[in-house]
């Protein structure tokens, strides 16, 4: 420490505490020691595959799956070659990346006219400190003005460019992209780096905080309680399990999205989806052997381990048998009153220990409150709007950015996290009310424009070609309703919609329910109940789209 220390001073002042003062020390580090830069692990490039390589990298897996050795009778053994097989060829003709850059500069400005200009003024900065002469100073200030000017336009040029392709995007990824991104700027810190260890101590090394997680997960998951050995009588289903069919296969493969994350064998779904008949086929033989042997391959493992007083203290002691422990301290429940009587029921006890009761909480994203008020739910879904809305502020408030980009990227992401759920409101005017003045804010705010310059609602909804937001919840509710009604009549759904149990009600105008908010939305279209077998007319009829150009 002593070497890199070139200057130490005391500042004199109001001393910290008795016979202390502040202490400064200049140190210089060498630069190479400062921080180490370690660059990602290679992966495949996998957006090409829809490119004519993809064809090649189709052809070879075709091949192979064709063969009469590419299953074998064990299924870890076939999945392994499969598995090296498609990476060999993917990595031939796809590509591989070499992890990102080391610098997060801008780039897509600089071209041979710019590199020049800048080299020029860097040539004649070094001319003018070593002569020192009024007429290089000059020369070195006018290449510096001309260096400045031409980046300047350069970058002007390019994101002009570049908003004209997010305007003419067939696709919001780009979109999307360029929100996340700027929304990371904005944040300080951008990963919790930095753990502690079984003693407290920090680590900061990346092996050794990964081994601590991996302690850490081991002991929360293979934790072992005092639990009752499962009996070995135990009466099995005899019969034989059936083969996995191709269509079955053809029909989860159609369903998966694409662009997601990759498992453990870093096989994408949409290699599967262009392989076509012929991986069907193989998956479905080899799902078969799965099925007939009992095993399955070891890469896709995952290692993780997944009324009322008696119900419950049966339940709990079940559970607990086996190994499964009940918090205590994180248990809740709610009563739902809809009788209206004033009783004080007690609390459920799970080992004499009171469970703490609450009057609302939230299940898959809504709010349930124990009256069955929506209030509490509409004020979430308008945070979490709002959450959404924040988090791309880097598109919606940039002046810049066209103003269709703006309407789209609010219609797909920020307008979804506000009716969430809203299919299942029954809505009063105030709430609908509510929802349209968060919309109205949020469209005049990323357009710049607020009510102070007497601009119409409609022509905001023109310009960023958005539907009112009241039309869109009546939409979702009748095509809920349109869901329920072509139900069995044995359905869960459906019997809790028609066996709607009576509950004797006070004086005064009825509650607003469901159902009440749909009849009305029914009369406003003109439609029936009966219209709602044929899904193709029902969703023409209650479609509420978009303005178009």
């Amino acid at each position: 420490m002593r070497k890199y220390c070139k200057d130490c001073k005391v500042i004199p002042g109001e001393p910290l505490t008795t016979q202390h003062r502040l202490l400064v020390t200049c140190l210089q580090y060498p630069a190479g020691n400062l921080r180490k830069r370690t660059r990602p692990t290679p992966r495949v490039k996998w957006h090409n595959l829809d490119k004519p390589q993809g064809d090649e990298v189709r052809i070879a897996v075709e091949t192979y799956l064709k063969s009469p050795d590419s299953i074998g009778s064990d299924p870890n053994e076939t999945w392994n070659n499969l598995h090296e097989r498609v990476l060999k060829s993917a990595k031939q003709h796809l590509g591989i990346t070499r992890g990102k850059p080391l610098t997060t500069k801008e780039t897509g400005w600089w071209n041979d006219e710019v590199k020049s200009k800048l080299k020029e003024k860097k040539v004649n900065f070094k001319t003018w400190q070593s002569t020192h002469t009024e007429e290089d100073r000059k020369k070195y200030v006018e290449s510096k003005t001309q260096a400045k000017k031409l980046v300047a336009c350069s970058r002007a040029s390019f994101r002009e460019d570049f908003y004209k392709r997010l305007e003419n995007a067939t696709n919001d990824k780009d979109i999307f992209k360029l929100s996340k991104y700027r929304n990371s700027q904005t944040k300080d810190i951008k990963s919790n780096k930095y753990i502690k260890d079984k003693d407290g101590r920090l680590i900061t090394k990346d092996k050794e905080i990964n081994i601590r997680w991996q302690e850490y997960y081991s002991t929360l998951l293979n934790e072992e309680f005092p639990r009752e050995r499962m009996s070995e009588s135990i009466n099995y289903i005899a019969g034989p399990i059936e083969a996995i069919t191709p269509q079955e296969v053809k029909n989860a493969i159609t369903r998966a999205k694409n662009n997601k994350s990759m498992g453990p064998d870093e096989i994408p779904t949409e290699l599967w989806k262009k392989l076509g008949d012929t991986g069907v086929t193989w998956l479905a033989n080899f799902f078969t052997t799965i099925i007939e042997s009992g095993r399955m391959p070891n890469m896709w493992r995952n290692k993780t381990f997944d009324d009322l007083q008696d119900q419950l203290s049966q339940w709990c002691n079940r559970l607990e048998s086996k190994g499964i422990r009940i918090s205590r301290k994180k248990t809740e429940y709610m009563y739902c009153n809809l009788s209206g009587s004033s009783v004080d029921r007690p609390s459920p006890l799970v080992d004499n220990v009171p469970i703490n009761k609450v009057t609302k909480f939230k299940y898959l994203g809504s709010i349930i409150t124990s009256d069955l008020n929506t209030q509490a739910d509409i004020e979430n879904r308008i945070q979490a709007g709002w959450q959404k809305w924040r988090a791309l502020t880097g598109v919606l408030c940039d002046a810049r950015m066209p103003i269709q980009v703006k309407g789209n990227v609010y219609k797909r992401a920020v307008r979804p996290a506000l009716l969430y759920g809203a299919e299942c409101w029954p809505m009063r005017k105030e709430e609908e009310h509510v929802m349209h003045c968060t919309e109205m804010r949020m469209l005049r705010w990323a357009g710049g424009v607020t009510l102070m310059d007497r601009v119409r609602n409609n022509h905001i909804r023109g310009t960023f070609r958005v539907a009112p937001i009241a039309e869109k919840m009546c939409e979702s509710r009748l095509r809920w309703f349109g869901h329920v009604m072509r139900r069995d009549d044995h359905h869960m759904t459906k019997r809790a919609l028609n066996d709607i149990p009576e509950i004797r009600r006070g004086r005064g105008r009825p509650p607003t329910t469901w159902m009440s908010t749909v009849s009305k939305d029914l009369r406003t279209i003109g439609a029936s109940p009966d219209m709602t077998q044929n899904r193709e007319e029902w969703r023409k009829m209650i479609r509420r789209a978009d303005p178009k150009p």
